[in-house]
């Protein structure tokens, strides 16, 4: 499904969306953690965006199968954290096409693999956003509400906020490399040097 436009919304709803986004990226901004990166995108977006359901579903390895990684509330079924998502799911339809997937009924266009787990929260329509790194895409991050009319108009910004998420996973890995490589050097100019012969 095509991404709507957030024209749609009046002024003062885009400017509250804004601050809010705002205080979310601060946040994501202010640690130097992957992980904690990734659990703070998602407790702020159901906390401050009030979302039903945020979740975070990332690709293995082996780029063949992938899991829910975070889940807020914590899911049952398909959203529990671990669980392999099956390919006939509205995330992998986001990954493989590299463009948003929206869904503003999960009664239209399924049965999907997800559906049945949603329901069981409540969730009546979602989207799925691709989450990219390094040009390659690494998952999904995901939003889910009772509210229909929530949803549409702000994929464009959680769009946003999903880049920006993935550049700060991305600092955040550079930085852990970079204090890898520092405390390599420091233990090799701590080891002195073998005897002369």
């Amino acid at each position: 499904m095509p991404v709507p436009d957030v024209a749609t919304e009046s002024p003062e709803e885009r400017a509250h969306l804004l601050e809010v986004l705002r205080k979310i990226l601060q946040s994501i901004g202010s640690v130097r953690d992957e992980w904690e990166s990734f659990e703070t995108a998602v407790r702020e977006c159901a906390r401050q965006l009030r979302y039903d359901w945020v979740s975070l579903v990332l690709e293995d390895l082996d780029e063949r199968t992938a899991r829910v990684f975070l889940s807020t509330p914590p899911g049952s079924g398909a959203l529990r954290v671990g669980e392999v998502v099956d390919r006939r799911s509205g995330f992998w339809e986001a990954m493989r096409t590299g463009r948003p997937f929206v869904r503003e009924s999960i009664n239209d266009g399924g049965p999907f693999w997800e559906d049945i787990a949603l329901r069981k929260l409540g969730v009546t329509g979602y989207a799925a956003i691709p989450l990219m790194l390094r040009g390659k895409i690494i998952g999904t991050f995901n939003i889910g509400t009772r509210d229909v009319t929530a949803l549409a108009p702000n994929v464009t910004l959680m769009t946003l906020l999903a880049e920006f998420l993935a550049n700060a996973v991305l600092a955040a890995r550079l930085i852990a490399e970079v204090q890898q490589g520092l405390s390599r050097l420091r233990e090799k100019v701590a080891t002195p040097p073998p005897p002369q012969l």
